[in-house]
């Protein structure tokens, strides 16, 4: 679980959860279906990202719940840093931290029906 903390963590640094960051990453985004090298460097970023959350999920969930738990983790990250950049001061690192782990533990341990 360390692993795939660092790696939930690592998404929020302080020194870059920040708007004007997201803002300069909403038009990375932007331009990607432009812009074949930045397509391919999204790519490789978003193969990198499933790995080490597939890596950090290993031993904690099937390969088909590790793979569902991924996308959810991977929406959110990306949802959280847009939130950021257009809604300033919308959330903080901390409760986009929360806000992930929080998915991932309802996702290993589901409440009883």
């Amino acid at each position: 679980m360390e692993r795939l903390d660092a790696v939930i963590e690592g998404n929020f640094e302080e020194h870059l959860f920040l708007p004007p960051l997201c803002n300069a990453w909403l038009s990375l985004c932007a331009e990607v279906p432009r812009d074949e090298q930045l397509a391919r460097i999204q790519k490789v970023i978003h193969a990198r990202m499933r790995s080490n959350l597939l890596s950090g999920l290993r031993g904690l969930a099937s390969p088909e719940l590790a793979d569902e738990i991924v996308v959810g983790i991977t929406a959110l990250i990306d949802g959280l840093w847009l939130r950021l950049g257009l809604q300033p001061g919308s959330v903080t690192r901390e409760q986009a931290v929360r806000q992930v782990k929080d998915f991932v533990a309802a996702r290993l341990c589901p409440a009883p029906a």
